[in-house]
């Protein structure tokens, strides 16, 4: 289990020439037996995998201090034999990802790891219907104040074995601190998966404004309107109006 005395470090990779978001998501998929090798898992703790500048894959990994280099290895070794190219590599080191996020580093990490897994079982499920997940979240829930463990568990238990595998301790601890953040203008917790999942998220301020707009809910159609369409695009495409989490 990943703590807070782990290292960390970070690898931005991605296939030559790829910026695309689709892009982005082939990359994740290339990767997926990087993280599920027996020798990577016994020499990480923990990683987190989201999007990053030009829509590379950001893989960011805890492990002890012993055990850094080898992760290290793993990762080049893999990364050269798939077709994948380092864009930018850095760590291992210290880092408290508590000092920007606030709460305590063991639970942080523990949060980071855990809602990773689950972003990735997601997108590995159903792509779009993740994305739409995602974005519905951040407009219909995170905007109200709502309850993240009612709009999101159904799909996590549908579509997550990492989810399932939690024990009801595990779960609650992951639910309690989904919306956290240490003041008004920082993004919460629930920010790591929507990055896993979408490769990008938005400021608390978007929010706000939202909320003047559209009141304490959006609507499918405003979402449709005001965020999915087609300006941005590396968001999916427009969520169809008989769309259910």
């Amino acid at each position: 289990m990943v703590t807070e005395s782990d290292t960390h470090a970070e690898f931005r990779i991605g296939f030559p020439g790829a910026v695309q978001i689709d892009d982005y998501y082939r990359a994740v998929d290339a990767v997926r037996p990087l993280l599920n090798l027996d020798a990577w898992q016994r020499a990480t703790t923990g990683h987190y995998v989201y999007g990053g500048v030009g829509n590379c894959v950001r893989i960011q990994y805890f492990a002890t201090e012993k055990a850094a280099s080898n992760a290290r290895e793993i990762a080049i070794d893999f990364i050269n034999d798939h077709g994948l190219e380092i864009r930018h590599r850095q760590g291992p080191s210290v880092k408290r990802f508590s000092e920007t996020y606030g709460g305590n580093e063991d639970e942080l990490r523990q949060f980071i790891v855990r809602s990773t897994a689950i972003g990735l079982d997601l997108t590995a499920a159903d792509q779009q219907h993740a994305r739409w997940l995602m974005v519905a979240y951040r407009f219909q829930v995170t905007v109200s104040g709502g309850d993240s463990r009612a709009f999101l568990e159904q799909p996590f238990n549908r579509s997550s074995s990492a989810y399932r595998q939690l024990t009801d301790p595990e779960r609650d601890a992951l639910w309690s601190k989904f919306s956290f953040r240490i003041y008004r203008n920082q993004v919460d917790w629930a920010h790591f998966i929507v990055m896993t999942v979408l490769a990008a998220d938005w400021d608390p301020g978007d929010f706000r404004r939202a909320r003047e707009q559209f009141g304490d809910k959006m609507n499918i159609g405003d979402i449709n309107k005001s965020v999915l369409n087609g300006a941005n695009p590396d968001l999916p495409k427009a969520i169809p109006h008989d769309w259910v989490p």
